[in-house]
């Protein structure tokens, strides 16, 4: 007798892939925070300072902000995300997987990128403000 074949490239049930989103949203709002936190925290012993204050081209002072902007963004639109994809496991938990439920789903998915590329411009700008420092 055989065994039936295990279908690997099977699609995975929604609850898991909700799951998934929620989990890889959970992943950037704790690298966002922990980079905004981190930033924060070593400022002054990354970038030189007279009298208190940063000494920073004006170049410089934009990457850095933009980089807590970027970060900010993450983290609120992953705490967005994952607050509605509670949501959506709700939804699938009761059966109820309507056309409104894949609008929902839909967003949250562009939303979800949106947040991850956010988190890598935060970190991209944060990079070059640093790279700029030092020459």
């Amino acid at each position: 007798m055989t065994s039936p074949v295990q279908n690997d490239s099977a699609p995975a049930p929604p609850k898991e892939a909700t799951k998934l989103c929620f989990e890889s949203n959970k992943q950037t709002a704790v690298l966002s925070s922990g980079a905004i936190v981190l930033i924060g925290t070593f400022l002054s012993t990354i970038f030189p300072e007279t009298d208190g204050t940063l000494v920073l081209s004006l170049g410089s002072k934009l990457l850095l902000a933009g980089a807590f902007v970027f970060l900010g963004a993450a983290l609120a639109i992953a705490a967005y995300v994952m607050d509605w994809n509670v949501d959506l496991m709700i939804d699938i938990e009761e059966g109820d997987l309507s056309d409104s439920y894949f609008q929902l789903r839909n967003k949250l998915k562009r939303a979800a990128k949106l947040s991850s590329r956010a988190f890598f411009l935060g970190i991209v700008c944060f990079a070059l403000a640093v790279l700029t420092n030092l020459f």
